[in-house]
This record gives C-alpha cells, structure tokens and sequence, in this order.
C-alpha cells in the first residue's frame, strides 16, 4: 500500500476487528467458559497484519494486539495484563518473529511452482513460530511476575490453548494473507 491514507485507514479497520475480536474471545472465556481464553481469532489477525506487508509492517500486528490486550484486560478485569510488559511486550514480538520465518521460507521457496508452497506454506510456519513466540513470552511474564505457577502452565495454556492457536493460525493466516493482498491489489 503506498497511499498513506489507504494504510491508515487499513491499519485502523484492523485495529477495530482486533479489538472486537479480543473483546469477544475474553468475553465468552472469562464468563460463559471460565477457562484461560485462547486467543485462536485475534493472534491470527495479528500475525496476518504482521506478514501481510513488508518489514516496516511486521510491527503492526503485534503492536495492536498488545495494545487492544491491555484495554481489553482493563473492561474485563484481568489484573495480569493491565501491566504493560505482559500484554503489549511480548506481543511486539510476535510480529518480528512471524515475519521473518515467513519471509524466510518465501526467499526458500520462491522458485517452486507449487501454489501451497508458494502462497499458504511460509505463512503457516509464519503462524506457528509467531503463536510459539506468544506462548512462550506471555508464560514466561507471567510466570515471573508470579499470576501463575508451572503447574497452571503446563495443565492450563500448553494442554488446551496452545494446541488451539497453533492449529487455528496456521490453518486462518495463511487464508487471511491470500484474501487481504487479492482486496489490497485492486
């Protein structure tokens, strides 16, 4: 997108969704299904805005996400992450690290003439190193700013939440990448 206007308005269409997204999935996990909410719907939007452009844009994803994490959490009431260095940090770097698998496997893959190695493939791997990235940092932070011990990790957000947002982000960026860059192209 070199139209300003056209990435602003973009940037905030999609910060709107993420918000919406993240909204709902708190919404439903914390009092309809009192379980950790997996967050298989709005780390996929993150990680698609993160991939989606060049690398100026691999910060946008995350950033958002990080930033509608900790209005979410202050609506909601989830005092872990109303600090900062639990809901945007960790998610900033989502971001960078699904950007650069994926444009590393693109730069692998560039002479194939296989669409699904071409076009869904990196950003699959994209997806699951970027949902391994969250995983990992969030847990850690929150571990380390004791709101949860090992035990909570391993029986809550490894043994369901995990497996969900990996499954689920490998199978939407993908799906969404090739559908926003069709729109965006026009």
């Amino acid at each position: 997108m070199r139209n300003s206007a056209k990435t602003v308005a973009f940037v905030g269409v999609m910060s709107a969704l993420m918000f919406v997204v993240m909204f709902l999935e708190s919404y439903v996990f914390t009092f309809l299904i009192p379980i950790a909410p997996p967050c298989v719907l709005s780390l996929s939007l993150a990680i698609t805005l993160s991939v989606f452009g060049n690398w100026k844009g691999m910060f946008i994803g995350g950033t958002i996400m990080g930033v509608c994490s900790l209005v979410v959490a202050f609506i909601i009431g989830n005092p872990a992450f109303i600090l900062p260095w639990i809901s945007i940090l960790p998610r900033v770097f989502i971001g960078i690290v699904a950007f650069a698998v994926s444009s590393l496997f693109i730069n692998v893959t560039k002479n194939c003439k296989n669409k699904f190695v071409n076009s869904y493939l990196p950003y699959g791997l994209g997806a699951m190193f970027g949902v391994l990235t969250n995983t990992l940092l969030v847990l850690s932070m929150l571990y380390l700013n004791s709101f949860i011990g090992i035990s909570d990790v391993i029986a809550t957000f490894v043994a369901i939440n995990f497996p969900l947002e990996i499954v689920g982000s490998m199978i939407l960026v993908p799906i969404l990448v090739n559908v926003i860059k069709k729109y965006v192209n026009r």
